[in-house]
This record gives structure tokens, sequence and C-alpha cells, in this order.
């Protein structure tokens, strides 16, 4: 998980006119969730895209301030913080997100079954309670919305990764 950080800097730096226009005369570094908080409470930097899930303890102390989120719609546990599109920033949905995938060639039938009984194991309240004290926000999506989802991702952030010279292993 603490790769997938650091490109979502780096995906929001190419795609953003603010990035482009208002922060980068200034430094922005890649850290993981500990490694940017503690900098941001040292005020070693000024500004750190962070995961508010990795963050949430921390953000109840009110040590930090989140300034926006950059998930497409606002996000539950933080109801008053705005999207990066609320805050005039648009083109930006970088979202961290779990996700449950069988091998390829899995029967269809399995996959139904399987969908169903998450689906239904999201929406119990005590699952619900537990996913949201964690700051998590249960989709439940199908199947095909989730491959979708997928798909869209690695097609973005397949020109991150070229231009930061990763190579596979």
């Amino acid at each position: 998980m603490s790769k997938v950080r650091p490109l979502s800097g780096h995906r929001f730096r190419q795609i953003s006119s603010f990035y482009k226009e208002t922060l980068a005369p200034a430094t922005m570094r890649a850290a993981s969730s500990s490694g940017g908080f503690a900098s941001v409470l040292s005020n070693e930097i000024q500004i750190s895209i962070l995961t508010a899930t990795s963050l949430r303890p921390q953000l109840k102390t009110g040590k930090i301030k989140p300034i926006a989120t950059s998930a497409p719609k606002r996000v539950k546990y933080l109801p008053d913080v705005p999207t990066l599109n609320e805050s005039g920033i648009s083109g930006v949905d970088v979202s961290p997100w779990q996700g449950i995938l069988a091998p390829a060639g899995t029967p269809r039938p399995i996959v139904d079954l399987l969908h169903a009984e998450i689906v239904k194991l999201l929406k119990r309240p005590e699952t619900l309670d537990r996913l949201g004290a964690l700051g998590g926000d249960p989709v439940g999506s199908s199947p095909a919305e989730f491959r979708a989802k997928l798909e869209r991702e690695l097609k973005e952030f397949s020109t991150v990764i070229p231009a930061l010279g990763i190579r596979p292993m």
C-alpha cells in the first residue's frame, strides 16, 4: 500500500494545473503515511497527499488540517472537507480502495455468489460500523463496475509509472 501513495502524488502532479501553476516551484516529495505526517508536523513540508484513513487518529487531535480529499465525492468520515474538484482543482480522482479478486476463469455463478455474499456483509451494521471506524466507506460495486475501475486506473497510472522510471522486476 505505501507504494501507491507516491504514485497518487505523482499522478496529481501530472494532471493538476493547480500543481503546475502553484505548487511546482515548491518541492513535493513522496513519503509513507507516517513519514509524510511527521514531515508536516515538524514543518519540514507544508502540504502532503496522504490517505485520510491512515491519518484518522491524527485528524481527531487537530494537529493537522485536511484541506481537500481527492475522492470524486465527499467522504462520510470527513463530511466538512471538500473534494479537490469542489475546491477548483479538477481532474483528480485518486481514492484508496480495497477489492476482492478471483482467479481468471472463475465460473460466473461462483463470482456472482461471492459478490452477493460480500455485498450482504458490507450492508451489515456491524460491518459498516467497523469499516467506518477505520475510515472506510464500503461501496460493494458489481464485478463489472470494479473491472471498469481497475481498467481506468491502470490506464491513468500507465503514464505515471514510466515517468518515474519504474520497471517490472
